[in-house]
């Protein structure tokens, strides 16, 4: 009953002016639970924590903001952080980062399990990471020696990583005489989604709406709206449009009362009702 009388009083119009505009909470998840749940001893532990999330979050968000000025990323609006990012950005390379994206860094951010922040680097100059909107990672690495270009709506589970190079050549005197390995770019589409463990490799290109399973390593070219999984990965089977099409025929997430928002299905908010 509690929860039905809340989604109603949160319907848009209702009780309001002509031409008012309706409040929409800056942290959905946290502001529903807190908003939408009985006040006992049972819910008592799970409002505390939403609490101390909120906080904590804006705490990061506003110190990865001064980092990421600090080292020259351009970074979208509307970012949110969850614990500290490492940006290491060489002179001469770019890192670009799209509005209203999520990184997960502290080990209370995500329940999957992190062992390690999110860390973006470029390894050389000229190099480019380039992230677009509404994506989302979690302990993620990526790094770049050339370029490594994501598209918008990208998941990343847990501790995946990312990378454009070998880091080492093959050859063993090479490797003393600290050459290099090669290097080529990586692509990930749109609406990619990785999962936890994910490696992806030099000179990959993924399609978009593609997923990948937990702890594959991508070797090669993935094509768009398939599962993949394996090491070396393979394509599993295809996606249908059922598979990926909410039923609003929408990828956005519905929030009670209020139009559907730009915000994806999967960047589930750690303390939604």
């Amino acid at each position: 009953m509690l929860l039905a009388n809340s989604a109603r009083s949160m319907a848009p119009g209702r009780d309001m002016a002509p031409g008012a505009r309706q409040h929409k909470p800056r942290h959905p998840g946290a502001a529903t639970a807190l908003s939408m749940r009985p006040f006992n001893r049972d819910t008592l532990p799970h409002l505390v924590n939403c609490g101390l999330t909120l906080l904590r979050e804006r705490r990061d968000t506003w110190l990865c903001r001064l980092l990421a000025r600090w080292w020259g990323v351009r970074l979208g609006r509307g970012c949110r952080f969850c614990g500290r990012v490492v940006f290491r950005r060489l002179p001469g390379s770019a890192i670009r980062i799209g509005d209203r994206c999520t990184f997960r860094s502290a080990y209370w951010s995500n329940r999957v399990g992190l062992n390690r922040s999110c860390m973006i680097s470029t390894l050389r100059e000229g190099a480019v990471v380039e992230i677009g909107d509404d994506c989302g990672l979690s302990g993620t690495v990526i790094a770049a020696e050339r370029s490594i270009s994501i598209g918008s709506g990208v998941l990343c589970g847990g501790n995946v990583t990312v990378t454009d190079t070998d880091w080492h050549p093959l050859d063993r005197c090479a490797r003393r005489r600290g050459e290099p390995g090669r290097s080529a770019p990586v692509v990930i589409g749109d609406d990619v989604w990785l999962g936890l463990n994910v490696t992806v490799l030099k000179g990959v290109r993924i399609g978009q709406g593609t997923v990948v399973g937990a702890n594959s390593v991508v070797t090669g070219d993935l094509p768009d709206n398939v599962l993949a999984a394996g090491a070396p990965t393979r394509v599993i089977r295809s996606l249908a449009d059922e598979d990926s099409i909410g039923p609003h025929g929408s990828c956005h997430r519905w929030w009670p009362g209020r139009a559907l928002q730009p915000q994806l299905v999967s960047e589930r908010r750690e303390c939604s009702a």
